[in-house]
């Protein structure tokens, strides 16, 4: 060991639930600690370790400033392949950084190498160090046995990027036979799941506790270079079945299998709950201390040489290339606050402006919404995906097989145990009942203590059908009178948007689809741009459109 050695990682550390690399590279922080050659300060440091993209800026200004310190490149991934085309012009000027900077660059697998040399890198001095995850956390101490009557599996991604395999997980979720699984998906899901359940993104030690629970990783993640929740599931003692893709295969081995299609993710996951011992007793990984050793051993190899000495052109591509990409940022942010105008107006094109403000005032709101949720009157559980739930039961007096929506009537009673539900969901439903009270009482008793519903009621809007309208005041003594303990009213529209979707409705009803465009464009438009620029929407005065329910029994 070269006692003279001093490592500083230039990163900002973050704290909590957070990506692969942050998690890596704290371990690694903590690691040089314990070996006494961490160093805070960077110009104290005789090595500067550097990650992907982020501060290039600072790491020329120090490698010009101090061209006798050593400076190690830690390549994680390439960045277009998963944040978009306009990511490629990054993926070049990092890789040109990795070779005529950086001393030394660490690509965290082969395929990361092999992939790096695509987009220009061409230096000479590089290694191959994969990643470590914190063992005090992650180890298989205490995990449950596997029982093949009930196979447990387990997937995680704090990105909800559709890319990350959820069209997997889809397939999953439709076809695996769950009589013989269960699964659970830990991170943010871009879909609703039938049978998988759902849990928010949680701390290190959360997430170890809850995978030793489980007896298969499964991910179906794209092109990750060295995947981080692979190595923390095999730390666990999880077999894994991943996708074959970008270098899965090198850190799962024969601790696992690797698939390419849908069909075969289900044939992978049978052969490894067939043959459970076996894999779970060909899991391999390097642990923390070994990875920071590996880096230790290919830093000391290199700090008799010469250091690399760089020019100010290098300084000032990087620059520019920084400058450019921002600029087509900012644009690509231009572009698609216009795209969000265009679909917002056809939003009020389509529908009131009552049921915009409706779904706005649920999007505030949504987070309230947990754990088993009951969504009355979901004809097409259109509300799915922004519900970040572990179960959603949809209930209408139309059964829709095809959409999992069950027949129910909350005025007649359904057949749910007491406290059976975390959250309940009913918008625009209650207009129409016979019997409100009997309905509130219902919902009252199915939902658990301590837990929300939110309920919508129109008001001031044309008849569709209904029965009823029931004033501010009423509905508060109704839902107080059925036991909620809280109930918050909040009411929504005034007058100046009641009568803007009064005008849409007369312009547009009956009319051909050239007419209404027309009337909307030269008429509603205007008008709802005035709302918007006086702020007209937002006033209150004695007319409301509709009444927007949050109940805690």
């Amino acid at each position: 060991m070269n006692n003279s050695l001093k490592i500083k990682i230039l990163y900002d550390f973050k704290d909590g639930p957070w990506g692969g690399a942050n998690q890596f590279l704290k371990v690694l922080r903590e690691e040089f600690m314990g070996l006494g050659i961490y160093e805070e300060e960077a110009e104290k440091a005789n090595c500067i370790i550097f990650y992907s993209y982020q501060k290039l800026p600072e790491v020329l200004q120090l490698k010009l400033k101090y061209p006798e310190k050593i400076f190690v490149h830690r390549l994680g991934g390439v960045l277009h392949y998963h944040k978009g085309e306009e990511w490629l012009m990054i993926d070049r000027v990092m890789n040109k950084v990795a070779s005529k900077l950086a001393d030394l660059a660490v690509f965290v697998s082969r395929w990361l190498y092999d992939e790096s040399t695509k987009f220009g890198f061409k230096g000479k001095t590089y290694t191959i160090i994969g990643n470590a995850v914190n063992k005090e956390i992650f180890n298989a101490s205490g995990k449950t046995d596997f029982n093949p009557q009930k196979i447990k599996l387990i997937a995680s991604s704090w990105s909800g990027n559709f890319n990350k395999g959820f069209s997997f997980y889809k397939y999953l979720d439709q076809h695996l036979d769950w009589s013989r699984y269960e699964m659970i998906f830990v991170g943010n899901s871009p879909i609703q799941f039938k049978n998988i359940k759902i849990a928010k993104p949680m701390a290190s030690e959360q997430l170890a506790d809850i995978s030793r629970q489980h007896d298969i990783y499964v991910t179906a993640t794209k092109d990750d270079a060295c995947s981080n929740a692979i190595l923390e599931a095999l730390t666990c003692g999880l077999p894994v079945v991943a996708l074959k893709s970008g270098g899965n295969g090198e850190i799962v081995q024969d601790g696992g299998e690797l698939f390419a299609s849908e069909q075969e993710m289900m044939e992978k996951i049978e052969l490894v709950t067939k043959q459970y011992e076996r894999y779970t007793a060909n899991i391999k990984f390097k642990d923390a201390r070994a990875i920071a050793n590996e880096y230790v051993e290919n830093i000391t190899k290199i700090t008799d040489g010469q250091s690399k000495r760089i020019s100010k052109l290098l300084e000032y591509e990087v620059k520019i290339t920084f400058w450019l990409f921002n600029k087509r940022q900012k644009l690509a942010g231009i572009i698609d606050r216009l795209k969000l105008a265009k679909r917002s107006a056809y939003r009020y094109y389509k529908f009131s402006w009552h049921r915009n403000a409706l779904e706005n005032l649920l999007l505030q709101n949504v987070g309230l919404l947990s754990g088993r949720v009951l969504d009355i009157g979901s004809k097409n559980r259109r509300y799915d995906k922004i519900i970040k739930a572990e179960e959603i039961v949809a209930i209408d007096l139309e059964e829709n097989r095809e959409l999992n929506v069950l027949y129910g009537d909350i005025e007649k009673g359904l057949n749910y145990p007491d406290a059976n539900f975390d959250s309940i969901l009913c918008l625009e439903v209650v207009e129409y009942l016979y019997d409100f009270n009997k309905a509130a009482k219902e919902m009252f008793r199915l939902l658990k203590p301590g837990r929300t519903a939110i309920i919508s009621i129109p008001f001031l809007r044309n008849e569709h059908d209904d029965n009823f309208r029931p004033t501010r005041k009423f509905a508060e003594k109704i839902f107080q009178e059925a036991g909620f303990s809280f109930v918050e009213i909040k009411t929504f529209g005034n007058g100046h948007t009641a009568v803007w979707d009064i005008m849409k409705k007369k312009f547009t009803k009956s009319r051909s689809p050239i007419e209404r465009k027309l009337a909307y464009y030269f008429v509603s438009l205007p008008w709802l741009a005035i709302l918007r620029i006086f702020k007209l929407d937002k006033a209150e005065d004695i007319y409301y459109s509709g009444l927007f329910i949050i109940l805690t029994k």
